[in-house]
């Protein structure tokens, strides 16, 4: 019984993780398609070693060719990311985008992963929809990817604009990675630590599972 538990909860976690793909509202959010489909006020720089100057960012697979002192952070899916030089203004967008077909009075689910790519003054972001807060995140300083979900219920809005600001205007560090953002009517899925953890436990059950039938032929 524990076993086959167990293997529903593995099935009904993936079977979550994509329905979160399917109904994500926002265009280009693993930024697969380049430099489209947002907007912001940091200037682009797509030529290798070229992001010297903050308030600049470039979409790419390796932050380390837009400048040499950036860590060698791996897209946490797909090949690409959005790769950044904090801004020295608080105002500034980072990221925004104008999302359609949201529908009334439901409940949405925004999330980002964020990763710092130089370890000094980590980037300090606060997000919001239609000109209202639904949260902050602090980006460690160790380059793992880590998470940001805030849940927003859309009221009579049918629209929602979408806005991420840094709070840290740093001009030396404050560098950082942005990937898989989402908006969706799922919630977030758990970690792929949580997945190995799970599967492991499935792992364990059964081979428990085959000692026991051992013992008692």
């Amino acid at each position: 019984m524990k076993l086959k538990f167990l293997a529903l909860m593995v099935l009904a976690s993936f079977s979550v993780a994509a329905q979160a793909t399917v109904d994500n509202l926002v265009v280009n959010g693993g930024f697969e398609d380049g430099n489209a489909g947002f907007v912001s006020d940091y200037n682009y720089s797509p030529l290798e070693g070229s992001l010297w100057a903050s308030a600049s960012f470039a979409v790419g697979s390796a932050p380390e060719l837009s400048l040499h002192s950036f860590e060698p952070v791996r897209a946490r899916e797909g090949q690409n990311m959005m790769i950044v030089n904090g801004a020295e203004a608080l105002d500034a967008v980072v990221w925004g985008q104008k999302v359609k077909g949201v529908q009334a009075n439901t409940t949405y689910y925004f999330s980002t992963w964020v990763a710092s790519i130089y370890p000094v003054a980590p980037a300090e972001l606060k997000f919001s929809i239609n000109g209202a807060s639904i949260g902050s995140f602090a980006a460690s300083a160790d380059g793992k990817w880590n998470v940001f979900s805030a849940s927003w219920n859309s009221g009579e809005n049918l629209t929602a604009d979408l806005s991420l600001v840094n709070g840290n205007t740093a001009s030396y560090g404050n560098d950082f990675a942005l990937d898989n953002i989402a908006m969706s009517t799922t919630a977030p899925v758990p970690e792929p630590e949580t997945y190995a953890l799970m599967g492991m436990g499935l792992l364990g059950l059964m081979a428990a599972r085959r000692r026991k039938l051992q013992a008692t032929k």
